[in-house]
């Protein structure tokens, strides 16, 4: 979570790429799942601004998006 205060400067995202790069180098993992709630369009935003995409998945009411690492 980013305290609001200094929401929209980036900082969500830069902390997401550091903990897939780490999720990748140390856990040796090549493709992780995600899901967000489909009112949640700044989540949407963010992980498809990094790389995630749709699988056309809804699970448990959440959008399953896929990356490749």
């Amino acid at each position: 979570m980013i305290d609001k205060r200094f929401q929209g400067k980036g900082y969500g995202k830069q902390g997401l790429i550091k903990l897939l790069d780490y999720i990748k180098k140390e856990n040796g993992c090549k493709e992780l799942v995600i899901g967000h709630k489909p009112d949640n369009l700044k989540a949407d935003y963010l992980y498809s601004s990094i790389g995630f995409k749709n699988t056309g998945e809804i699970i448990n009411g959440e959008i399953i998006k896929h990356i490749n690492l």
